[in-house]
């Protein structure tokens, strides 16, 4: 990899607005990220759970959170879109990542 700095870095947070005003902050998905990835999976219609995974799913395992959530940045990238709450938690409504 060449030295030019990486512009998503672990203090990488962009805040966009949807189209319908919704306000959402870019990062980059973490360790500590397992449990707001199970929450969406939940909030996942039976339908839309069958469409994403070709078959039935109910949870993800432990070494699929791994997988998922502790990524390198470089060969597995993963940038997730959160809502801020007002009490400073978060909820994550999408997540967006490539693996070379």
């Amino acid at each position: 990899m060449s030295d030019k700095k990486l512009r998503f870095d672990a203090a990488y947070r962009e805040h966009r607005e949807l189209d319908d005003g919704q306000e959402v902050t870019l990062r980059l998905v973490r360790p500590s990220d397992k449990q707001l990835l199970l929450q969406g999976f939940e909030r996942l219609s039976p339908e839309s759970r069958h469409f994403r995974f070709m078959g039935v799913r109910n949870t993800f395992s432990e070494a699929e959170l791994h997988y998922l959530c502790e990524v390198d940045g470089t060969n597995h990238f993963a940038l997730g879109a959160v809502i801020e709450n007002d009490d400073g938690s978060e909820e994550g409504i999408a997540i967006a990542r490539f693996v070379r």
